[in-house]
């Protein structure tokens, strides 16, 4: 984490902020699926073509991926840390095994670079074909079911 350098008597704070903010998005994203597995989202419009349906359903994958694996790839990455633990809302929540100090510049990988550029590419192109579906197809009624 880059934003404050160590030693900084503020990143204490920053870092359990940013901690208790990945661990709260997680749960919400998983009650979020458990919601889903219940209740199905509405359907996709007829008026889309074959490859616009293929490209919506990848694209919230990639999304859900990416906003699942983004906090777990930061509680590992937490974890593997000399001394590694979490502050989740002032608990302390220490490392459950010392395997996972072992090999963290893959873990820095995938959090620091691949999943966040995935997380980023995946909610601009569907900030992309919101605006598509609004602004050049016109079809006012897709817009409003995706904001359901």
């Amino acid at each position: 984490m880059t934003v404050l350098p160590r030693g900084s008597p503020d990143r204490d704070i920053f870092v359990a902020a940013h901690q208790t903010l990945g661990v709260t998005v997680l749960c919400l994203i998983l009650l979020r699926l458990i919601w889903l597995s219940s209740s199905a989202p509405p359907a996709l419009s007829p008026d889309l073509k074959p490859w616009e349906r293929f490209l919506a359903r990848a694209l919230h994958l990639l999304i859900y991926a990416a906003v699942i694996g983004l906090p777990v790839s930061g509680i590992l990455l937490s974890f593997s840390q000399a001394g590694g633990h979490i502050d989740l809302y002032g608990w302390i929540l220490r490392t459950p095994s010392e395997r996972l100090n072992e090999d963290r510049s893959l873990r820095v990988l995938l959090h620091d670079k691949i999943l966040s550029w995935l997380f980023y590419v995946a909610i601009a192109n569907h900030l992309a074909a919101v605006l598509k579906h609004h602004f050049i197809s016109m079809r006012l009624r897709d817009v409003r079911r995706m904001l359901r």
